[in-house]
C-alpha cells in the first residue's frame, strides 16, 4: 500500500473522483506514511468526491496525532465539504473534545454553519455531547443561532428531552421563546414529546403558554389533544387560552369529544364563547350532539348555546343526533324549540333524515307539512317508498304532494315502486294520477325499470294499466331488448304478446335477436326467431346475429339460425364473415359447421386475410386442413404481403408449416422488405422449420432487399444451431450485402464469438472488406472483442489491411480507446509506423486524445513499443518520440536493459534441440516460421511453455507469432495438397511450396475455393484441372 501511495505520479492525483494516496493513508491511520506523503509534496488540503480533506478524514477516524500533523503542516480548519461541513462539525458531532480544542486553537469558525444551517453546537446536542457544548459556548458559540429551519439549539435540547442541556443554554442567554419556521417554540417541541420535566422547566424561565404555532394550536389544546394531565400554572394565564386551531377548533371543542369536564369547566368560567364555531361551522353542541353526551348537551343549552345554529352545509345539532341515532338528545333538542323543518345544504329536511336513515316518525308539530327536495330532487315520499313507510305516503298525498315530481335524475315515485317491486304503492301512485309512461333522464319508464328488477308482476300491472311496450330509451332499448339481454323468458313472451316489435335496433341498431344471443340466452332466441325475427339484420358494426353466435362459439344458435335462413357469407364493416369470426376464436366445430354451410372459404377481411391465414395465427392445424380441402388458396396474401406460411412461421406453428407446404405453399415469396420464409425461420432460431423449408425447395442464399441472406439474419440474431445448418445446407459464408458486409462481419459485431470460429472454420475469407474498407478485425478492434481478435489473428488475418480513409485495426482501436486491443495488435505485428490519409499513425490518434488520461496505459504501450524497436521489429523514432515524456529516464534505462538481455539469451537458446532459436521465432517473417513448424520438435518445444517463464518481457510476441506461423503451415498444406491434385502432380514438393509461398493467406483461401468449386460441379476428373487453373489464374 506505502509503494502504491508514493507513487510519483499519485501523491498529486486529485481531479478523479477518488481519494488521493493521502487521503488513503489517513484512512489506514499510517502515520509513518501520512508524514512521508507531505514531506514528498502531497497536497495537504486536497478534497476527495465528498469535498472532505485529510483532515475531515482523521477526525472521523479519531486519530489525534494525524490531526496535530495535519495542522502543524497547513491544514486549512475552514474548509467545507460538499455538504457545508468544516472539521469542527466533525469533531463535535463524534464528540472529540480534545480535536475541538485543536481546532479552536488553529482559528476555527464555532458558529460556522453547514448546508442546512447548523452549527457545530447543534450537531453537539443533537448526539448528547454535554462537554462538547460547554467548550463550544465558552468560546463564543452563538446560543441563539438558527438553522435553515429558524431551529435554536434550545429546540433540539427540548425535543430531545436534555434537561442539563437545556438548563445551561437558558442560563447562557438562550431565547425561551424562540420560534422555528412553524411557529413553534421550544416548550411546544417538549410538549409533543411529552418530556414533562422540559416543561417545567422551560415554564419556570418565563415560556409563553399562549403563543401560537402557526398550526395553528395553542398550547392548552396541545395538551387536550395529545392527552396529557392539565398543568395549570397560576401565573402563565394557561386556562385562557381558548384561541383556535386551523380548523377553528378551540381548546373546548376539542375537551369535548375526550371528555375533559375540568377543561370544559375552566372553559366556561373563563368567558369560553359556547357559540363559537370552527371553520366548518360547528360549534360544541354540534359536537356533544353527534357523540351522543346527554349532560354537556344540556350544560350547553343552560350555557345559552343555539339549538338551531347551522354549520358549513346547514346541518343543525338536531340532524346531527339523528343521523347518530340519539334519540333522547333529539327529544332535548326538540323539546328546547329545535326547528324540525330546517333544511341542511343537500336539501335534507329533519323528517327525511328520519325516514332516510328508518327511524320510527316521531309526531313533532308541523313535521308532517315537509314536502321538500333533497340536493338529489328526491322528496320525503320518494324516501317512504322503498321504507315501505305507507303512513307516510299516505300523509304526503293527503298533504297535495305532487305524485309526479321527479328526482333530479327524473325518477318518478312510480319509478321507485316499480324498482323496488311495491304493487301496492304502484296501485296507490296510479290511482292518485302517476304517469305510467313517464321517463327518467335516460329514458326508462316505470316499465323498462320492473323488467331491469325482474318484478314480473309489476310489469304485468303496469302493462294492463296501459303502458307502452315500446317505447325506447335514449340508448334505443325498448322494454323486449332488457328482458332479452337479461333473459326473462315469461316477460319476453308477455311483451311479444302485447305487441312488442321484435326487429326493433337500439341506438346501435342491435336488436332484441342481438342481445339474446350476445348474452347467450339460446331458449330467448327460439322464441324471437319463432316470432319472426329479422336473422340478417346488421347492427352499425355491420354485424348479423350469425356473427354473435359464431363468435361466441353458439353451436345450437348458429344451427338454428342457418336454418332459419342466416348468410353464412355476410360481412361486416371489416369485411369479416362469421367463418372468420368463429375460427378467429378457436371454434373448430363452428368452423366446420358453416363451411359445411357453404361458407367461402377465400373471401378477405379488410386487412387481406383470409380464413387459411386466421386458422394458421391461431394454431388449429386440423382446420388448416379443412380449409385446404374445400379449397383455400394456400398462397393468398394480406395486404403486408403475408401468406399463411409466413404466419404459420412467426407463431412457430411446426406441423401447420408441414401441412401448408405438403400443400404447395409458395416456399420463396417475397414480402415487402424482401425477406423470404426462410429469413423468417432462422430469424425466429426454428431448425425445425428451417429444415422443413429447405426440404420444400426454399433457395438457401435468398436475400432480401438489403443483400442480407438467411444466414446473416441468424447471425444477428445468434442462433448457432440454424447457422451451422444453413452452412450444412450450403449457405455461402463468404456472401456480401449490399455494405459489403459478410456473415463473419456480423458475427464481429454481434459478439458472437462461436458463431466467428464455425464461419473461418467453414472457410469465411477473414480479410474480406465491407463498402468502408473495414475487415472483421477493424470491427472486432474498435470495439475491443480481445477473444474475437485473438481467432482473427491466429486465422491469417491482414493486420495491417486499411480501410478508405487509411486507418489500420490500431488506428480504431486508438481512436476508440481500446487499450487492451492496442496492446495485443502491437505484440502480434501491426505496424505502427503506418499512416492514414490524414497523416496519423495510430498512436498518434491515441496520444492526442487519451495521453493525457492515464499514464499508466501509455507507459505500458511506449515499453511494448520500445521492446519491438529493440527487437528491430520495424518503430520508427517519430513514435518513440511521442512517448519520451512520460516515463523516466532512469525507468527506461532499467527496461531496455532487461529487454536486451532477453533478447541476447533468446538467441543463444535453441528450441528443443533443433538449430531454430527462440530469437528466429520472434525476428523471422510468419512464412519462415511456418516452415519452422514442420519440425516436430519446434512445435513441441513452443507448445510446452516453459519459455514463457525465461523469457517474461517477450513471452506474448513469441507466442501470437507462433499461432500465426502454425495457421501459415495448415493453409500452405492444405493449398499444397490441392495444387498437387487439380493443377501439377507432377511438381515437386518444395518447388510447389515455394511458389504457393508468394500467396498471401487470401489468394490461398481463393485457391483451395476454386478447386472446391470446380470439384463440386465437374467431380474428381482429369478435365477439372485446367478450369480450376484458370479459375485460380483469374
Amino acid at each position: 500500500m506505502e509503494e502504491l501511495v508514493m507513487s510519483k505520479y499519485a501523491i498529486y492525483r486529485t481531479q478523479k473522483p477518488t481519494n488521493t494516496p493521502l487521503h488513503i493513508a489517513v484512512l489506514n491511520c499510517s502515520i509513518k506514511t501520512v508524514k512521508r506523503l507531505i514531506h514528498s509534496g502531497a497536497h495537504v488540503n486536497a478534497k476527495n468526491a465528498d469535498g472532505s480533506t485529510a483532515l475531515h478524514l482523521a477526525i472521523l477516524q479519531r486519530n489525534k496525532n494525524i490531526v496535530q500533523i495535519l495542522l502543524k503542516h497547513g491544514a486549512n480548519v475552514s474548509l467545507k465539504t460538499k455538504k457545508g461541513e468544516v472539521p469542527l462539525h466533525f469533531a463535535a458531532r463524534e464528540g472529540q473534545e480534545e480535536i475541538c480544542w485543536l481546532l479552536i486553537k488553529e482559528g476555527a469558525d464555532v458558529d460556522a454553519e453547514d448546508e442546512r444551517g447548523k452549527t457545530a453546537l447543534h450537531l453537539a446536542i443533537t448526539e448528547g455531547h454535554k462537554d462538547i457544548v460547554q467548550i463550544l459556548v465558552d468560546q463564543g458559540a452563538d446560543v441563539n443561532f438558527g438553522t435553515k429551519r429558524g431551529e435554536i439549539p434550545l429546540h433540539l435540547a427540548a425535543r430531545l428531552g436534555l434537561e442539563e442541556i437545556c438548563s445551561f443554554l437558558i442560563e447562557r442567554g438562550a431565547d425561551v421563546n424562540a420560534e422555528n419556521r412553524y411557529g413553534l417554540t421550544a416548550v411546544f417541541e417538549a410538549i409533543m414529546k411529552k418530556h414533562k420535566r422540559i416543561v417545567q422547566i422551560l415554564v419556570d424561565q418565563g415560556a409563553d403558554l399562549n403563543l401560537k404555532s402557526r398550526i395553528p394550536e395553542t398550547l392548552l389544546q396541545s395538551i387536550i389533544k395529545d392527552e396529557l394531565e392539565v398543568w395549570t400554572y397560576p401565573h402563565t394565564g394557561c386556562s385562557n387560552s381558548f384561541g383556535l386551531t386551523e380548523d377553528g377548533i378551540t381548546a373546548l371543542q376539542l375537551a369535548i369529544p375526550m371528555e375533559h369536564k375540568d377543561t370544559k369547566e375552566i372553559h366556561l368560567d373563563h368567558g369560553g364563547d359556547v357559540n363559537l364555531g370552527t371553520k366548518k361551522g360547528e360549534t360544541p353542541l354540534h359536537f356533544a350532539a353527534r357523540l351522543g353526551l346527554e349532560e354537556i348537551c344540556r350544560l350547553l343549552i343552560k350555557r345559552e348555546s343555539d339549538v338551531n345554529a347551522g354549520d358549513l352545509y346547514r346541518s343543525t345539532p338536531l340532524h346531527q343526533a339523528i343521523q347518530k341515532r340519539h334519540k333522547d338528545i333529539a327529544q332535548i333538542l326538540v323539546d328546547q324549540d329545535a326547528d324540525v323543518n330546517l333544511k341542511t345544504r343537500i336539501c335534507e329536511t329533519v323528517l327525511q333524515s328520519i325516514i332516510k336513515d328508518k327511524i320510527e316518525v316521531w309526531k313533532y308539530p308541523g313535521c308532517s307539512t315537509v314536502f321538500g327536495l333533497t340536493e338529489n330532487g328526491i322528496t320525503a315520499l320518494q324516501l317512504a317508498i322503498p321504507m315501505e313507510h305507507k303512513d307516510i305516503a299516505e300523509i304526503h298525498l293527503d298533504h297535495g304532494g305532487d305524485v309526479n315530481l321527479g328526482t333530479k335524475k327524473g325518477e318518478t315515485t312510480l319509478h321507485i315502486a316499480a324498482r323496488v317491486g311495491l304493487e301496492k304503492f304502484c296501485r296507490l301512485l296510479l290511482e292518485r294520477g302517476a304517469d305510467v309512461n313517464a321517463k327518467d333522464e335516460s329514458g326508462k319508464t316505470a316499465l323498462h325499470v320492473a323488467i331491469m328488477e325482474g318484478h314480473k308482476d309489476i310489469v304485468k300491472f303496469l302493462v294492463d294499466q296501459g303502458a307502452n311496450v315500446n317505447l325506447k330509451t335514449k340508448r334505443g332499448e325498448t322494454p323486449l331488448h332488457v328482458a332479452a339481454r337479461l333473459g326473462l323468458e315469461e316477460i319476453c313472451r308477455l311483451l311479444i304478446k302485447r305487441g312488442a316489435d321484435v326487429n326493433a335496433g337500439d341506438s346501435y341498431r342491435s336488436t332484441t335477436l342481438h342481445q339474446a344471443i350476445q348474452n347467450r340466452h339460446k331458449d330467448i332466441a327460439q322464441i324471437l326467431v319463432d316470432q319472426d325475427a329479422d336473422v340478417n339484420l346488421k347492427t352499425k358494426r355491420g354485424e348479423t346475429p350469425l356473427h354473435f353466435a359464431a363468435r361466441l362459439g353458439l353451436e345450437e344458435i348458429c344451427r338454428l339460425l342457418i336454418e332459419r335462413g342466416a348468410d353464412v357469407n355476410a360481412e361486416d364493416l371489416y369485411r369479416s364473415t362469421t367463418l372468420h369470426q368463429a375460427i378467429q376464436k378457436r371454434h373448430k366445430d363452428i368452423a366446420q359447421i358453416l363451411v359445411d354451410q357453404g361458407a367461402d372459404v377465400n373471401l378477405k377481411t379488410k386487412s387481406g386475410r383470409t380464413p387459411l391465414h386466421f386458422a394458421v395465427k391461431v394454431g388449429l392445424g386440423e382446420l388448416c386442413r379443412l380449409l385446404i380441402e374445400r379449397g383455400a388458396d394456400v398462397n393468398a396474401k394480406d395486404e403486408s404481403g403475408k401468406t399463411a406460411l409466413h404466419l404459420a412461421i412467426q407463431g412457430r406453428h411446426k406441423d401447420i408449416v408441414q401441412i401448408l407446404v405438403d400443400q404447395g405453399a409458395n416456399v420463396n415469396l417475397k414480402i415487402e422488405r424482401g425477406e423470404t420464409l426462410l429469413h423468417f425461420a432462422a430469424r425466429l432460431g426454428i431448425r425445425e422449420i428451417c429444415r422443413l423449408l429447405i426440404k420444400g425447395g426454399t433457395d438457401v442464399g435468398a436475400e432480401d432487399k438489403s443483400g442480407k441472406t438467411a444466414l446473416h439474419v441468424a447471425i444477428m440474431e445468434g442462433h448457432r444451431d440454424i447457422v451451422q445448418f444453413l452452412v450444412d445446407q450450403g449457405a455461402d459464408v463468404n456472401l456480401k450485402t449490399k455494405r459489403g458486409e459478410t456473415p463473419l462481419h456480423f458475427a464481429v459485431r454481434g459478439e458472437q464469438e462461436e458463431i466467428c470460429r464455425m464461419l473461418i472454420k467453414e472457410d469465411a475469407d477473414v480479410n474480406d472488406k465491407d463498402v468502408s474498407g473495414c475487415t472483421a478485425l477493424h470491427f472486432a478492434a474498435e470495439c475491443g472483442q480481445m477473444r474475437i481478435m485473438q481467432i482473427l489473428l491466429y486465422s491469417g488475418v491482414d493486420i495491417n489491411s486499411i480501410n478508405k480513409t487509411g486507418n489500420t485495426a490500431l488506428h480504431l482501436a486508438s481512436r476508440a480507446n481500446q487499450y487492451e486491443a492496442v496492446l495485443t495488435l502491437i505484440e502480434n505485428g501491426s505496424n505502427v509506423n503506418m499512416v492514414n490519409k490524414y497523416h496519423k499513425t495510430a498512436l498518434e490518434l491515441y496520444y492526442s486524445k487519451y495521453g493525457f488520461m492515464s499514464h499508466y496505459k501509455c507507459t505500458n504501450i511506449q515499453q511494448q513499443l520500445l521492446k519491438m524497436q529493440i527487437a528491430r521489429l520495424n518503430v520508427n523514432n517519430g513514435n518513440m518520440e511521442n512517448l519520451s515524456i512520460t516515463t523516466d529516464i532512469n525507468g527506461q534505462s532499467q527496461f531496455e536493459k532487461k529487454c536486451i538481455e532477453e533478447i541476447k539469451r533468446m538467441k543463444n537458446t535453441k528450441i528443443n534441440n533443433t538449430i531454430v532459436t527462440f530469437h528466429d521465432i520472434l525476428i523471422k517473417r510468419i512464412d519462415q516460421i511456418a516452415l519452422y513448424a514442420r519440425n516436430k520438435n519446434v512445435v513441441q518445444g513452443l507448445k510446452r511453455s516453459n519459455y514463457q517463464t525465461e523469457f517474461p518481457m517477450y513471452k506474448d510476441v513469441i507466442k501470437h507469432r507462433f499461432n500465426r506461423g502454425m495457421f501459415r503451415k495448415k493453409s500452405l498444406d492444405e493449398s499444397v495438397r490441392l495444387f498437387r491434385r487439380y493443377i501439377n502432380r507432377d511438381c515437386d514438393l518444395l518447388c510447389i511450396q515455394g511458389i504457393l509461398s508468394y500467396l498471401s493467406n487470401t489468394d490461398l483461401m481463393n485457391l483451395r475455393n476454386a478447386c472446391k468449386n470446380v470439384r463440386n460441379k465437374m467431380g474428381n476428373t482429369v478435365n477439372c484441372v485446367n478450369t480450376c487453373s484458370l479459375t485460380f489464374l483469374h
